[in-house]
């Protein structure tokens, strides 16, 4: 019995945070105040400081329309005045850093607020290849560290491929090391992801290279003044039919499956 009272006040307070959840959810959508209004609720409810990230914030100009972008914009940016205990983090892609100083107000909230992060230094590369491997006692062979180093150091996008490549070379390690051998037949920082999508694609049947080429064509955003970005597409834009084949890209590692506000499947 305590513990069927227990699951019955642990649901019953799920679902006042789902119903709390959804009124701001609505609010939001209606109000540009609604932010402030809950913040300043909540720190006087429960004094505190209240930290809100927003990754990506240079999907507010892909994905979203005028209207839409100007209203959040405004919304953010009305809770940040309203109270000092509220701090707003985003991050955002330096070539999309000229849209938002186009709005005044924003401009000069980010005066004297901008931390850049530029590549990381040839100590920093090192100490993500090998501290990682030296904790679960795996050693990269004489030179290989310096070697991907110098395929990585100075390139502006290679965090994410190095990432996948030293996955794939952990998949090739042999009794407690990594190789030359390994990291030559993944092809490096640079093609290792091009020649494991190859290889998945090769393994496709012609049919499903069509879907393929059908689908991928429908997640990239051709950019104007920018370089091209990823597109959030849902299952109903993929098609039904397709959707097969994009779990299947899923668990390859090729593209990355969830769902949105509404419940959708997307990709």
């Amino acid at each position: 019995p305590l513990y069927q009272q227990q699951a019955k006040h642990e649901e019953s307070q799920s679902d006042d945070r789902n119903m709390v959840e959804l009124e701001l959810f609505l609010a939001l959508q209606k109000d540009e105040r609604a932010l402030s209004q809950f913040v300043k609720n909540s720190i006087e409810t429960s004094p505190t400081r209240l930290v809100l990230i927003v990754d990506q914030f240079e999907e507010l100009y892909t994905f979203s329309s005028g209207t839409e972008r100007q209203f959040f914009l405004n919304l953010l940016l009305d809770a940040v005045k309203s109270a000092p205990a509220f701090s707003l983090v985003i991050t955002l892609r330096a070539d999309f850093y000229s849209h938002v100083l186009k709005d005044r107000p924003w401009s000069d909230a980010l005066q004297g607020a901008i931390q850049n992060l530029g590549s990381m230094s040839r100590g920093e590369l090192r100490s993500a290849i090998e501290e990682p491997a030296a904790r679960m006692q795996v050693k990269l062979e004489q030179g290989l560290t310096d070697k991907i180093i110098d395929d990585v150091c100075g390139e502006v996008v290679s965090l994410p491929l190095l990432e996948f490549a030293l996955t794939q070379l952990w998949s090739k390690q042999q009794n407690g090391l990594l190789t030359h051998q390994a990291y030559t037949e993944i092809g490096g920082v640079f093609s290792a992801l091009a020649n494991h999508a190859e290889t998945v694609y090769g393994e496709l049947s012609e049919t499903e290279k069509k879907q393929a080429q059908q689908v991928f064509l429908q997640l990239v955003r051709l950019g104007k003044d920018t370089e091209v970005t990823r597109r959030l597409a849902t299952r109903d834009e993929i098609k039904i039919k397709n959707w097969n084949l994009v779990t299947r890209l899923a668990s390859a590692r090729l593209v990355v499956t969830s769902r949105n506000t509404n419940g959708e499947e997307t990709v």
